[in-house]
Order: C-alpha cells, then sequence, then structure tokens
C-alpha cells in the first residue's frame, strides 16, 4: 500500500454523498468534491491509531471552544471507534473559504468520517502532534 495515492474525485463523491445521509459535513463535502470532477484528488492513508489518539487528545482539550472546531468533529470519536481498519484514507478539498475532509476505509467504499473548517491545520493531524521523540527531523 503505497501513503499517498490519487482516486477520481468522482468515486470518493460517489461514496460520501450516498453515505453520508444526515450529516451536515458529508453535504457539504459531497458538493466540494462534485465541483472537482472530473479532477483527480490526493488521499493518503493514515493509521486509524494514530488519528484516534490525535483527535482524542484535540477534541477534549480543557476549556476547549467547541464552537470553532470543524463540523462534524462532534462526531469524529465515535466514527474512530467502530471503524476496525487499520489505516483511513484521507482526502482533503478546498471548498469555498474552507476545506472538507473525507476519511474512508482503505478501500475507497466506505465512509469513516467528514469535516468541514476553515483551518487546514485544525483539520489535519500533522508532526507537531507526536511527542518531540517520534517528529520527524527536518
Amino acid at each position: 500500500m503505497t501513503e499517498t495515492e490519487t482516486l477520481p474525485a468522482a468515486k470518493v463523491a460517489d461514496v460520501v454523498c450516498s453515505q453520508g445521509e444526515g450529516q451536515e459535513s458529508a453535504r457539504i463535502c459531497c458538493e466540494a468534491l462534485r465541483a472537482k470532477v472530473p479532477e483527480e484528488v490526493r488521499s493518503r492513508f493514515v493509521p486509524t491509531s494514530h488519528l484516534r489518539r490525535i483527535y482524542g487528545i484535540r477534541l477534549t482539550k480543557p476549556g476547549i471552544n467547541k464552537a470553532k472546531l470543524p463540523l462534524g468533529s462532534d462526531l469524529l470519536l465515535a466514527q474512530l471507534a467502530v471503524y476496525d481498519g487499520e489505516n483511513v484514507r484521507m482526502t482533503v478539498v478546498d471548498y469555498d473559504s474552507g476545506f472538507c475532509c473525507v476519511m474512508l476505509d482503505e478501500t475507497a467504499s466506505r465512509l469513516i468520517a467528514s469535516l468541514v473548517g476553515k483551518d487546514r491545520l485544525i483539520i489535519l493531524p500533522d508532526d507537531f502532534d507526536n511527542p518531540p521523540a517520534a517528529r520527524k527531523k527536518i
């Protein structure tokens, strides 16, 4: 399995649009992906355990302003908890003045979660979420 791949935006849109019923974040991501058709979108494999740890810290910090969290973050920890795959296929696309993050299973056939926010850095896990000893040296 490669770390980063490209997928047809239409394929990702089909999964998100058909499986995200009742989730406002999925509806917005569906629209953003449909706007990218016929382009391809990049997806990256991220270990599920990493996402659970990162978002478990970010979304439960004492004093966090929940109003500033990405749309869909209220469901994210529960969605990641029931997913049993080793990796999540994460895709981020621009929309209007923000970003949509779609998390699919490894085969890109099942929607795990979606987030919508204005700040890409809040949505994506990054190296600074790792303990200092685990960070990549630049």
